[in-house]
């Protein structure tokens, strides 16, 4: 189960020139721990914001004068060299010979935590408990005697461990967050809940206490307790943003988005300067589309903190969805002086500058591209701006002079030549360029379809069916696949009924989109059912303002008799796509 205390948010840079990049990931729980004992990999912990600096480890008091004998430096070196070349086993027999000879606190430690970190854990508890001998006043050893008893399923002595960690405590608030993050850091934490429920329950007007008790009761998948939780810890704290963030990653992920705006407003208002709570509240407001909204809160956030790369570079993508292209221009620009290095900004800029038809600056900035995770990128991207400024051969010929990093790159220089001689019309050209990709990547889905598309403009319904047959063999929850196919039945071919189950199925994947909406109305045209292809049309239509979908609707309107609102279908389309082919060519069947 994914935790909802590490909602992330996240706008993706596509690699094919796509308008959203990523503009950073928020980790809700931010909790000190136990990173000093090592006992957990890191993936088992909770990541750390780096502005929330983790719980101090204690001062440990003046060290023993240990005299350095043979048999202490044999042992030392037994141990380093067996660490160095994996025989774990002998190298902790050194460590605590050494410790125990030398009664050495630094070595008491070393010991410990090298047995749990090696699952020893009889060595390790005769060896806290030595530690503790040595260092009585330390949290430190306590708090590893209680990961061994954990560990070995001692939960009795481990809340007792833990109890006088509380009751002896000089910063609560800390011991609560090192106490909840040593426990999630073990692999079995049956029975753990109600030992941290327990001890928070000491001090239950700690706002710290329960907001730990929701860190861990949420990776327990413990939901109803970690919300509770939290409730009660923003009820003793009202503005602590951290919190803020943990109830609003419930609420998002639970889908309850009335009670999230309600909840953010109210919270914003309060608390203006909280950006890092705002950041999370922009990100949602992306994943639900809404782009101008959330282009609203990123600004906010990035006057408060000029220097936040991640709300500058917000912006400047946001800004390119909305085509609003110069204001990207000035986001984007000052991404790089906040992070020289960022080549992706340096993409986007290139693109921005491309679609304001400043090719030299485009250029410029494609080339000034160095990193390899961007640099074949944006000499793609260079490559498909060529096309526009010259000709399509002068484009491909600098698109073959590229060196390809993987075959993922391989595969997207075959695609682009191939949407650069298709979007020139010369269709025959596309075709031999995708027959020798496909020679080379037969199985790939990206070409397999790209084909497909093509092999339908060129009436070649053979290919173009066995392409596809073989796509969704592939891919059986491929929508656009089934999609096209019955597509091509419906408009090309008699097999109409064959059409209907197809475009049923990627309907059924994928209900709300537009352009299965529209092929569905065609079918339903293709079987003598007109009210139903007009039903199904108009709702493509006003989902997606598309130039062959206004041609499908008005040809089904045409048949209706309602020419007049045909024709001004087809008129608003022309306008914003005059060169679309079947959108004319079913305007010239009709229209005179």
């Amino acid at each position: 189960m994914q935790s909802k205390f590490n909602y992330e948010s996240v706008c993706n840079a596509a690699k094919r020139a796509a308008a959203l990049a990523s503009v950073g990931s928020l980790a809700i729980f931010a909790l000190g721990g136990c990173a000093s004992l090592g006992m957990a990999p890191k993936a088992e912990v909770a990541e750390k914001p780096a502005e929330v600096a983790p719980a101090p480890a204690p001062v440990e008091p003046a060290l023993p004068d240990v005299e350095l004998t043979a048999d202490l430096l044999y042992d030392l070196l037994v141990a380093e060299v067996a660490e160095q070349r994996g025989v774990t086993d002998e190298g902790l027999k050194a460590t605590v010979r050494a410790a125990r000879a030398s009664s050495d606190p630094r070595l008491v430690a070393r010991s410990t935590r090298q047995a749990i970190r090696q699952k020893d854990f009889d060595t390790a508890l005769e060896s806290a408990k030595e530690w503790i001998e040595l260092r009585p006043d330390s949290t430190l050893p306590q708090e590893a005697l209680a990961i061994v008893h954990l560990a070995r399923g001692e939960l009795d002595e481990a809340e007792t461990v833990l109890t006088t960690l509380v009751t002896e405590s000089k910063d609560l608030s800390q011991t609560y967050r090192r106490v909840a993050d040593l426990m999630v850091r073990q692999q079995k934490r049956e029975g753990f809940l109600p030992i941290l429920e327990r001890l928070t329950t000491m001090n239950p007007d700690n706002p710290d206490a329960w907001y730990s008790l929701a860190f861990f009761a949420d990776r327990d998948d413990a939901d109803a307790l970690a919300s509770e939780a939290i409730e009660k810890s923003l009820t003793l704290k009202p503005d602590w943003e951290d919190a803020a963030l943990a109830k609003a990653g419930y609420l998002v992920q639970d889908d309850k988005m009335d009670d999230y705006m309600s909840f953010t407003e109210d919270f914003l208002s309060r608390n203006p300067a909280a950006n890092k709570y705002r950041l999370h509240y922009a990100r949602t407001l992306v994943d639900q589309g809404k782009s101008e909204k959330a282009l609203e809160q990123f600004k906010i956030a990035a006057d408060a903190d000029p220097e936040n790369a991640d709300a500058t570079y917000a912006i400047g993508i946001l800004s390119i969805q909305t085509e609003n292209y110069k204001q990207a221009d000035t986001y984007l620009r000052r991404v790089l002086e906040i992070r020289p290095d960022n080549d992706q900004a340096r993409l986007y800029l290139g693109q921005v500058s491309a679609e304001l038809e400043n090719f030299e600056m485009a250029e410029q900035w494609y080339t000034s591209v160095s990193s390899d995770a961007y640099s074949f990128e944006a000499q793609r991207l260079l490559g498909l701006m060529k096309a526009k400024q010259t000709n399509v051969d002068d484009a491909i010929t600098h698109l073959k002079s590229l060196a390809p990093n993987n075959d993922e790159d391989r595969v997207q220089l075959y695609l682009t030549q191939e949407q650069l001689l298709r979007e020139a019309k010369e269709l025959p050209r596309a075709r031999e360029v995708l027959d020798e990709a496909l020679s080379v990547f037969p199985e790939n889905g990206d070409l397999l379809y790209a084909r497909a598309l093509v092999t339908a403009q060129l009436e070649d319904v053979d290919t173009h069916e066995r392409d596809l047959r073989k796509l969704i063999a592939n891919e059986p929850e491929n929508a656009h696949a089934y999609n096209a196919l019955g597509y091509t039945l419906a408009d090309q071919t008699d097999r109409v009924e064959e059409a209907l189950k197809l475009v049923t199925k990627a309907l059924e994947l994928r209900p709300e989109d537009p352009f299965i909406i529209d092929s569905m109305g065609w079918v339903q045209y293709r079987l003598g059912n007109l009210e139903s292809a007009r039903d199904y049309l108009q709702k493509a239509l006003a989902a997606r303002p598309d130039a062959e979908i206004a041609a499908h609707l008005g040809e089904v309107l045409w048949k209706l008799g309602e020419r007049e609102e045909a024709k001004k279908i087809w008129k608003e389309a022309m306008k914003t796509s005059p060169d679309n082919d079947v959108l004319k060519k079913t305007v010239e069947k009709h229209i005179d």
